[in-house]
């Protein structure tokens, strides 16, 4: 370039040519930048925006698996009170049962003369005597009340039992109905431009949790030989066994001395003293739940027996005096109770896991008490409490063998997985209609958003499970409890996505 001497009157040929040049770049660099600005501006909004989507699926899949977990909870409240009164049932029946064979011992029975025969032959009679006169006033009193009410009480728990398993089911259904409708309702709560997809890959995991759901618990008919319920297996007769391991001892062996009254003679050690020394009396008896065929689980029956124990003192002279001490033991009384159709009082065969050394606290083994229990054999249990009586239906896990320590823990609920998603008309970034920056789809800032169908999506899934925290409600034998509908103690988790899934929802996004 020639030097250019600047002087009065000169001009300067070569910079008037490179005038506007800077224009130009500064033109091109401006629209680099603001489309740099725009791309950061619509990044940040779709990154936010696609944030948001994803806590508000979370939200629904979360609510949505909750949902079912209250629905196992509130079933394994439905099955806890269900036993609940069932052994409330069993307690009925044993009282019933109790106070007919009270009323016999002391007041209606054919042989309630006994004992005060043999307490005559003791001149200590009034220590039996004042006793027994005061209970036999009290047993007639007892036998009224029991009369009156154990049948309607045991009417109204039946009808309660029936109502908590009708209960069960309707919650069950509604559960099954309210899932999508608060799936729904917790995305618009929580954006309302948001909506649950309508994709085929949403179709497939409604269906698919669907079946899931409708797979996974069952009703079940304790009362139908050779159903699921009892199927051979660690499930067989699972809630009479719960009903059985849930017994007091008054309902399961209610056998004992009784410790009044009681007649204890010294004087006839003395040679010569004839008559009464000791007398006592035995009580057996127990409540059974009757599993006999045609009739299985539909019976509750109590049975009760007392016999009488007397030691009569006999003086010989050989020519020294040598007692002789008679043991006698005779019938006292009985009673029996029925709640069901099933009036069979046989404790060899019918009873839920008792044997006939077992059977009604182990009356026809005692040898004061056999006698009275053969007789209540004979005579039956009388009329029934109710006929309505026995075992009902009830819900619980389908998959209920749990054979190892690793196989059908029924830990775990259905899966829900749910698409959801968001038009971008909606979001504010440069290309949309709100905004409109860039001059339209040939204009020189215009992004287009590049979604497929224009809308965002995110996947989110949930489940319910089964765990028992161990800190606040250990069990006492330590050993982790698996899943059932006896115990409340399902929640909801949420879980990730798998491959499978997201490849699923890639691939139907072109299909609305």
């Amino acid at each position: 370039m020639r030097e250019l001497r600047p002087g009065r009157g000169r001009r300067f040929p070569l910079l008037s040519r490179q005038r506007g040049q800077a224009l130009a770049f500064i033109g091109v660099t401006t629209v680099v930048v603001l489309l740099g600005l725009l791309l950061l501006y619509n990044v940040a909004q779709l990154t936010t925006q696609k944030m948001k989507l994803q806590n508000t699926a979370d939200a629904a899949a979360y609510s949505g698996a909750l949902t079912e977990a209250r629905d196992y909870n509130f079933t394994a409240y439905a099955n806890r009170a269900m036993i609940a009164n069932q052994v409330a049932v069993a307690q009925i029946v044993g009282l019933r049962s109790w106070a007919r064979n009270l009323d016999s011992v002391y007041k209606s029975g054919p042989f309630n003369w006994v004992p005060q025969t043999f307490a005559s032959l003791s001149a200590l009679s009034a220590m039996w005597t004042t006793v027994w006169n005061v209970v036999r006033t009290a047993a007639g009193g007892i036998e009224s009340v029991m009369n009156a009410i154990a049948g309607p009480l045991v009417t109204v728990l039946d009808l309660l039992i029936d109502a908590l398993y009708y209960g069960s089911t309707a919650y069950h259904i509604a559960m099954i109905l309210t899932v999508p409708e608060t799936v729904v309702e917790v995305i618009e709560k929580n954006d309302p431009d948001a909506s649950l997809s309508t994709s085929l890959t949403q179709i497939g995991f409604a269906a698919k949790h669907a079946l899931d759901v409708y797979g996974f618990t069952s009703d079940y008919d304790p009362t139908k030989s050779g159903n699921d319920d009892n199927k051979s297996g660690s499930s067989k007769d699972r809630q009479a066994n719960v009903i059985f391991n849930s017994q007091d001892g008054f309902y399961n062996f209610r056998s004992y001395p009784w410790p009044l009254p009681i007649l204890i003679d010294p004087t006839k050690a003395i040679p010569g003293n004839f008559g009464t020394m000791f007398m006592i009396m035995y009580h057996s008896g127990g409540t059974e739940l009757k599993n006999k065929s045609g009739t299985y689980m539909k019976s509750w029956t109590g049975a009760d027996a007392t016999g009488l124990f007397t030691i009569l003192m006999v003086w010989i002279f050989v020519p020294f005096p040598v007692p002789i001490p008679i043991p006698i033991p005779t019938p006292q009384g009985y009673g029996a109770a029925l709640a069901g159709s099933n009036n069979d009082l046989q404790p060899a065969t019918g009873n839920f896991n008792h044997n006939f050394a077992q059977a009604y606290g182990s009356t026809f083994v005692n040898p004061l008490t056999m006698v009275p229990g053969w007789i209540n054999v004979g005579n039956g249990t009388g009329a029934t409490l109710d006929s309505n009586g026995g075992l009902k239906k009830y819900w619980d896990v389908s998959n209920r063998d749990q054979a190892s320590a690793t196989a059908n823990q029924n830990t775990s609920g259905p899966e829900l997985l749910i698409e959801v998603e968001k038009p971008m008309s909606t979001i504010a970034i440069s290309s949309s209609p709100s905004m409109n920056i860039g001059g339209g789809d040939t204009g020189q800032l215009w992004l287009a958003d590049g979604t497929q169908d224009n809308k965002i999506k995110s996947l989110s899934k949930a489940q319910s499970y089964f765990a028992r925290p161990t800190k606040l409600f250990p069990r006492g034998d330590g050993k982790t409890e698996y899943g059932s509908l006896y115990n409340p103690y399902w929640q909801a988790r949420l879980m990730p996505n798998n491959l499978l899934e997201q490849g699923a929802s890639i691939l139907t996004q072109s299909f609305p």
